[in-house]
């Protein structure tokens, strides 16, 4: 039970900082383009397309012109360091929403909006500072699931560290954005179909009985929810290098926002936007 709760507790955590937007069945996963030095790049985040724009950005490139709705949290990192080593510049033309939020949009050394474009949270619920002690046990521990989450966390923390950014932003986002059940969703290492939970309960007695069947687990919001941060709340927390951000007026303006991309990308998405918070 103790693997269990220290599973539970890590995973939250990582689930929380990776949300993909999902595509509609028939589309590609992503698409890439390179003209000089500037990437075009529109689509998910994953292992195939991580290692595709990693690899554009090696071959010379100091510009990427991205859409993406988010995907892996550990893909994005890799995307990120890479992105931080270079000091690519990242323009933002439709959106920009979880993973690549999360990583991608603060690693960039300048990063801007285009005009329409969002960018999107949908947040965790700790912040790093109250989890290093609960990290650090866990990567003394014997389970190995444990351990790859615990270094996934402490990883994530340190390129955070490295550009500034106040993961705080990312609990914000979390608690303006957590407004519906959460679903769980485990993978086992027989290729089986993926098994789906509502209650935490059911969840945590399948992981139970099948520990050592586990490949990969994750959990959170099974929610439209994306928070969208004004500029004033983006600098309080450190993202620095923004060179234009043009936002939505008010919540009706964000609502129109957010039916354009579901007319355009098909996204089931609701924005929510800073009008009031300082």
């Amino acid at each position: 039970m103790k693997i269990l709760k220290k599973i539970a507790c890590l995973s939250v955590l990582a689930a929380s900082l990776c949300l993909t937007v999902a595509a509609r069945a028939d589309e590609p996963t992503f698409s890439l383009s390179k003209e000089g030095q500037t990437i075009v790049f529109k689509g998910g985040i994953d292992k195939v397309s991580s290692e595709a724009l990693i690899a554009a950005i090696n071959e010379g490139a100091n510009r990427i012109v991205i859409t993406s709705q988010g995907g892996s949290m550990e893909d994005a990192l890799n995307i990120a360091e890479v992105m931080q080593k270079h000091k690519i510049v990242l323009e933002v033309k439709d959106y920009c929403i979880s993973a690549c939020a999360n990583f991608l949009f603060i690693a960039a050394s300048e990063k801007k909006l285009l005009p329409d474009a969002v960018l999107g949270f949908h947040g965790g619920s700790t912040s790093s500072s109250a989890k290093k002690d609960t990290i650090r046990k866990a990567k003394a521990s014997k389970n190995e699931t444990v351990r790859q989450v615990a270094q996934m966390l402490e990883r994530t923390w340190t390129f955070y560290e490295s550009v500034g950014f106040d993961d705080e932003l990312i609990v914000i986002s979390g608690k303006l954005t957590r407004s519906v059940p959460t679903v769980y969703r485990v993978e086992l290492k027989d290729g089986s179909e993926q098994k789906v939970f509502t209650e935490e309960k059911r969840f945590q007695a399948f992981m139970k009985a099948h520990i050592k069947q586990i490949k990969s687990f994750s959990f959170g919001p099974d929610s439209p929810l994306i928070y969208f941060p004004n500029l004033h709340m983006l600098t309080k927390y450190g993202v620095t290098g923004i060179t234009d951000y043009p936002y939505p007026a008010d919540q009706q303006a964000m609502d129109a926002l957010a039916k354009r991309l579901i007319d355009q990308d098909d996204f089931d998405i609701k924005l929510i936007g800073d009008y009031v918070r300082q």
